[in-house]
């Protein structure tokens, strides 16, 4: 069988399909994220056609949720939720 080395991997993954199509996302700190997996995720939306809303502290969320066309989040509760109740935000949440 054949296996592959490092080197003959390529640098990067190739392009994704663009299934964000430019939508701006926030990731909620209520997922839990380490910063690997905060990452990993990142590099995952934006290969996808996405864009990722920084933030660096969770008090933070709720003024750049306005922002967002779409609000990832674990559970729909809490400041930044509340907020986009009222406005055209997609929510997406693993409960």
């Amino acid at each position: 069988t054949a296996s592959a080395n490092g080197s003959d991997l390529p640098a990067h993954r190739p392009a994704s399909s663009n299934i964000w199509n430019g939508r701006k996302i926030l990731l909620s700190f209520s997922l839990g994220l380490k910063k690997g997996q905060y990452d990993a995720h990142v590099a995952d939306i934006e290969r996808s056609g996405g864009k990722v809303i920084r933030q660096e502290q969770e008090e933070e969320e709720v003024e750049k949720v306005e922002k967002a066309d779409i609000l990832i989040t674990k559970y729909r509760s809490g400041p930044a939720y509340a907020k986009v109740r009222g406005l055209n935000i997609d929510v997406l949440t693993n409960r």
